[in-house]
């Protein structure tokens, strides 16, 4: 229960919907750039509020497809077969 807690809050606070990251000191931007809801929240701004394709975002796309490429291989590789 906290468990879901710890790991939402961060990636709430560092996906810059709550503030702007450009805002924020430089060690701070670096450490969100490992929760995926910051490049969820881009594509969202981008798409909902200037309209932009994926000729534009395709930076955010491409670092959610290696988030979730590198985490499927993660979870296969602990889970290993079972049969």
């Amino acid at each position: 229960r906290i468990y879901g807690l710890v790991a939402f809050l961060p990636a709430f606070l560092l996906s810059g919907f709550a503030f702007a990251l450009d805002q924020v000191p430089a060690v701070i931007e670096w450490i969100s750039r490992v929760f995926p809801a910051r490049y969820m929240v881009t594509i969202s701004r981008g798409v909902f509020l200037k309209g932009a394709g994926l000729d534009q975002l395709w930076p955010e796309v491409a670092a959610l497809a290696a988030y979730a490429l590198v985490t499927l291989v993660l979870a296969a590789r602990l889970n290993g077969r079972r049969a």
